[in-house]
């Protein structure tokens, strides 16, 4: 456990963070600085590290309540990052992440609740499946197989009780190698997957899927088809 300084130059952010190294793979010297801005919307700020190899998630607060779920680990920032260990146990592929930051001191006076940095799907040559499909270079067939690899996975969390709560194609990856890779990992787990609630939840999760990109990327008929396959009765 560490101090460090995150600095976004181009928004003039320099914050503090009690830092946690998940792994050995980033070296640290008490400064992240973020090189190139990917998004920077109401939840959060995306940005590629300096090195060019590491991708950094920033976490703002969208309501008061959730710097009060910081002092108890409940907030999006811990909910993402207990949401990735969870997935990897469950034998599914996660963007892994090598280190999170706590915000000192909590409060609306602080931009972020806190970050973590995790592997840059993009430089590993990995593409937004949103992107892969917008592109008109798949045919239906090619379309179905990488839907079903998502949906297996999906079948793997509905089967263990999980619902991915923010589930659609910008949040997996797609590798040449054929595999696919969640990122954005909020989950929340059902210790009774048999539950009327949990099946309540998992079917609007799923329908919320269905149709999330009417507008910019309509699904076919057999694509929805599929998805809504994993309906849980209720």
């Amino acid at each position: 456990m560490m101090i460090t300084h995150v600095k976004l130059p181009w928004l003039e952010v320099s914050q503090a963070f009690v830092c946690f190294q998940l792994s050995r793979q980033l070296p640290h010297n008490g400064v992240r600085t973020a090189d190139r801005l990917i998004i920077d919307h109401t939840p959060s700020t995306v940005a590629v590290t300096a090195n060019g190899l590491s991708v950094l998630k920033l976490i703002k607060a969208r309501s008061w309540h959730e710097y009060v779920k910081t002092f108890w680990a409940h907030s999006r920032l811990f909910k993402e990052v207990k949401g990735n260990r969870l997935l990897t146990r469950l034998g599914i592929h996660v963007a892994a992440i090598h280190e999170m930051g706590v915000g000192l001191l909590p409060g609306r006076r602080y931009r972020y609740l806190g970050y973590y940095i995790m592997d840059d799907l993009a430089a590993a040559g990995a593409l937004e499946v949103f992107e892969l499909f917008k592109s008109g270079g798949l045919d239906s067939a090619q379309r179905i197989s990488w839907l079903d690899s998502i949906l297996d996975d999906l079948r793997i969390m509905r089967d263990a009780g999980v619902v991915f709560s923010d589930c659609h194609l910008k949040n997996v990856f797609a590798h040449p190698q054929g595999k696919v890779t969640w990122i954005d990992t909020g989950v929340t787990r059902y210790f009774c997957p048999r539950s009327r609630k949990f099946a309540r939840k998992f079917n609007y999760s799923i329908r919320r899927f269905a149709d999330y990109h009417d507008a910019e990327l309509p699904l076919s008929h057999e694509e929805k088809r599929r998805i809504l396959a994993l309906l849980l009765p209720q």
